[in-house]
């Protein structure tokens, strides 16, 4: 019983400190073209790709994950509708792991019913940007398997840009 003690006590004090740290701070990435980002080579590599922020048709409690665009046209055709069926459009797209927050690089929070003119950003340098802002977007490139997933890869631990 002593040595089971022991040993958790041991885990315990290796475990916690990565547990209750802080969120590494999000850094600039090297500038990728859209539809290389994707690459299998980019996985886990800090990238910035450019384009147009737009919600998700799902939303979880704290955190989401934002559809990265390569152009605006579609976000001006919809009016800002929400697309129910991702196969509505043939638009390339990269998700963007969010929170909801007030601080910089995260979301505003949204009602149960949106549409994307209700998406505000908060850019890294404090300003809000909306859907049809341009921005350049850091992150670090991960892969999901998952065939209900709209998109091939996403950026985690986002530092947003806007462009001019």
């Amino acid at each position: 019983m002593k040595r089971y003690s022991v040993f958790l006590l041991l885990a315990s004090l290796i475990l916690l400190p990565g547990c209750t740290s802080k969120p590494e701070t999000p850094t600039q990435g090297k500038l990728t073209s859209f539809n290389t980002v994707c690459n299998q080579s980019n996985d886990g590599k800090r990238v910035a790709v450019e384009g147009f922020l737009t919600l998700p048709t799902l939303i979880e409690r704290n955190s989401l994950i934002l559809r990265l665009r390569p152009s605006q046209e579609l976000g001006r055709k919809l009016s800002g509708r929400i697309i129910a069926n991702p196969g509505e459009s043939e638009t390339p797209v990269i998700g963007v792991s969010s929170n909801f927050g007030t601080g910089v690089n995260q979301t505003s929070q949204v009602q149960k019913s949106y549409t994307h003119k209700d998406l505000k950003v908060k850019t890294n340098d404090g300003k809000t940007v909306g859907y049809l802002d341009r921005v350049r977007v850091s992150g670090t490139v991960y892969h999901t398997n998952s065939s209900a997933i709209e998109f091939k890869c996403a950026l985690s631990n986002p530092l947003i840009e806007r462009v001019k």
